[in-house]
């Protein structure tokens, strides 16, 4: 059992509004983890845990950037875990662009060790990945084949029951069944997880996919599964934040489909929903796993791409630019009815940013000024610059 006492203690740390949700953790994961010593009924340790989580993590789920680092603090606090990484899971499937093929690819979004650290769009490319996704929210060794690929995409040594994954199951909108999102991998530095915390970690999993899935649906644009407009600035300072952190550039493109509006005004707005909905696939299939696209409003777009330089940011832009007039887009029935379709860019390079100008809307500006030249020079071109 649990003593009275050790219940106030929970609750009072809880509730105190004087210490930060960090602090609150390891207070937390201290009375847990001494606890955990005792004679105690895991099931009832567990559905304590589950109490309290859902009381740390109350305050945080209107902010992706601040419920991500929370998260992990309390995956490693509460199970005794050195390492937390999150991980998000990209299935393989064939690209628009030239019919390239992507195997799936395992993205490290976050990690947590000594300190909280966002990922820098590393990746891990292998046909076996879906190995590690079983029906259900459980714990596996992660198998022998994928421990070399994974132990160098996190930076740790997966030995034989060490390190465990548990696979994160979402449902998007229209879709039938759930479908595996990415992975949380935890491991020790030495020693096994036991069982309870086992089901710790299960537990915790449990909360955190249903609050991804929520931030999956309230982030997105239905129509382009795109980003929507309120997560721009949060993406972006999320990503300027790995690009500080790790000493790269950061690439931002704005693109607007050229002349939609008498698009809209010849073949009306159900046709031109079918046409967004197309251009988002027709984009998503033509950048990379840790790029982000997001909907800024009717027919405008930005991308943010990480770890590029001048002439990788131009090239891709190029390339989308190329594929969408090239294009043969469906009206709404599904039938092949418009080419010739274009869209303008404006291209800018973020270099040296650690030094500069912290406002977001200064690179926001910068980059329409150069869609506002695209458009004025003829439109369905590029228009480049750094800053």
């Amino acid at each position: 059992m649990i003593s009275d006492s050790t219940l106030n203690r929970l609750d009072r740390v809880l509730k105190d509004p004087s210490i930060s949700d960090l602090e609150r953790v390891d207070h937390v994961s201290s009375v847990i983890r001494s606890v955990m010593k005792g004679n105690i009924d895991p099931k009832l340790l567990v559905h304590i845990a589950g109490n309290v989580i859902h009381e740390l993590l109350r305050n945080s789920i209107s902010s992706f950037r601040d419920y991500v680092p929370l998260s992990l603090s309390i995956y490693k606090g509460l199970t005794g875990a050195d390492n937390i990484f999150y991980m998000g899971l990209v299935p393989g499937r064939i690209s628009g662009n030239h019919d390239r093929e992507i195997k799936p690819t395992l993205v490290r979004k976050a990690s947590v060790s000594n300190d909280f650290i966002w990922g820098a769009g590393e990746i891990f490319e292998d046909e076996r990945l879906l190995e590690l996704s079983p029906d259900g929210n459980m714990a596996v060794i992660v198998p022998e084949t994928l421990r070399e690929g994974i132990s160098s995409l996190c930076g740790i040594n997966i030995k034989d029951n060490n390190t465990l994954s548990i696979p994160l199951f979402i449902k998007r909108t229209g879709a039938k069944s759930k479908e595996p999102y990415g992975f949380i991998i935890a491991s020790k530095d030495k020693g096994s997880f036991s069982e309870t915390e086992k089901a710790l970690l299960r537990q915790i999993t449990s909360y955190f996919s249903s609050h991804i899935q929520n931030f999956e649906i309230l982030r997105k644009d239905q129509l382009t599964q795109f980003y929507n407009q309120q997560q721009k600035e949060d993406l972006f300072i999320t990503e300027i934040s790995k690009a500080v952190q790790n000493r790269y550039c950061v690439g931002l493109l704005l693109l607007d489909i050229d002349d939609f509006k008498l698009f809209n005004d010849r073949f009306g707005h159900l046709n031109g929903d079918s046409l967004l909905a197309q251009f988002g696939r027709l984009i998503l299939d033509n950048i990379r796993p840790y790029d982000r696209a997001i909907r800024i409003g009717g027919e405008e777009f930005m991308i943010i791409t990480p770890k590029v330089d001048g002439e990788r940011l131009q090239g891709l832009a190029d390339r989308i630019r190329l594929t969408i007039e090239d294009h043969k887009f469906n009206d709404r029935f599904g039938n092949p009815a418009y080419k010739g379709i274009t869209a303008s860019f404006g291209a800018l390079l973020l270099e040296d940013i650690e030094n500069k100008v912290a406002n977001t809307e200064f690179y926001f500006e910068a980059a329409d000024k150069n869609l506002y030249a695209a458009k004025r020079n003829g439109k369905n071109r590029v228009e480049f610059s750094k800053c």
